[in-house]
């Protein structure tokens, strides 16, 4: 890939359409990645969740084999 320097034309600025396309992947990459930081979050979130979900289905489980009721009325 050439340099900045190598892209200066004869006037002394930069080729106006090269660096459209420049700043426009920057930005398109930044939106990439806060789009990922933020799936990922939401990622962390669900699986937390479901462990949470996991762990209650196990000790309704176990507290179901001795008669106790969770989240009833009644406990």
């Amino acid at each position: 890939m050439a340099s900045v320097e190598e892209k200066v034309n004869s006037t002394g600025s930069l080729d106006e359409d090269e660096l459209r396309k420049k700043l426009s992947d920057h930005f398109s990459l930044l939106r990439d990645f806060r789009e990922s930081e933020k799936l990922r979050t939401e990622l962390d979130r669900t699986t937390s969740a479901l462990q949470l979900y996991e762990e209650y289905k196990k000790q309704k489980k176990k507290t179901a084999r001795r008669g106790i009721k969770i989240g009833g009325k009644g406990v």
